[in-house]
């Protein structure tokens, strides 16, 4: 069995969070990780603040890297609530509250009869371009709360890929449609304030199938489809389902 030591501090997992995660959440996860240490451990001079213990490592090595090597000298207490921590930040997305691939990978296969699905938002780049990258983490976010809800609701499991891309296994192909079905429909139906004003008609495109490929095949078909519905536009423009009223921010998120 894999302790969760090995876990974290294993050649190939911890690299794979580190190139999965990217260099700016790997720098977060270390700076978290050194304020756990130091409050655990104090400043006095019975004992050395992690902050000294890590002052002598080479800051240009990832953090993975740093952390191993003065593991052996932290308190089993220490190193556990520091694996929980990383554990939590590294299967958890922070901005969706989805799963992470890291989470998806250290589950392996999905369960036997199960069916993969793929889906993503419609225009995020759009958005991205249009409000900002600001506006377009707050529709990602709220597309997390809603996926996490239905998803629950039906017994599957949701991952976060990247951008707004989101991989999913469940029980079945009817259930798996239920899921996204009522996603979709909840999601259009969200008003946001983004750009002064009050905007709705976000759609998310949804392939289902027996495994992953069949799965992202049809969701490019979906894409498509969603381009007649006025869902979808070329990448870079807004799609015409998109609405605005003026402000009112009792309506909107």
């Amino acid at each position: 069995m894999v302790s969760r030591t090995n876990l974290i501090l294993g050649n190939w997992p911890a690299k794979s969070c580190g190139e999965m995660t990217g260099k700016a959440a790997e720098n977060k996860i270390a700076d978290g990780i050194r304020r756990i240490f130091e409050r655990l451990f104090g400043m006095g001079s019975a004992t050395l603040s992690v902050r000294e213990r890590l002052a002598t490592s080479d800051r240009r090595k990832p953090a993975y890297v740093q952390l191993r090597a003065v593991w052996n000298t932290l308190d089993s207490q220490a190193q556990k609530e520091a694996v929980d921590w990383i554990l939590q930040r590294a299967m958890i997305d922070p901005l969706s509250g989805l799963e992470t691939l890291v989470a998806k990978d250290i589950s392996g296969q999905k369960p036997a009869g199960w069916v993969d699905a793929s889906s993503d938002l419609n225009a995020l780049k759009a958005i991205n371009d249009t409000w900002g990258h600001e506006a377009g983490d707050k529709v990602i976010s709220e597309l997390g709360m809603v996926v996490k809800a239905e998803v629950a609701k039906e017994g599957g499991r949701a991952f976060r890929v990247g951008g707004d891309e989101i991989s999913y296994w469940f029980p079945n192909a009817a259930v798996a449609q239920r899921a996204l079905a009522a996603i979709d429909a909840r999601f259009q139906a969200e008003a946001f304030v983004i750009g002064g004003n009050r905007r709705r008609g976000f759609s998310v495109s949804y392939g289902i199938g027996p495994d992953a490929a069949s799965a992202d095949n049809a969701l490019y078909l979906d894409k498509t489809r969603r381009i007649s519905l006025g869902q979808r536009a070329e990448r870079g423009q807004l799609p015409k389902s998109i609405d605005q009223q003026p402000c009112d921010p009792r309506m909107a998120r």
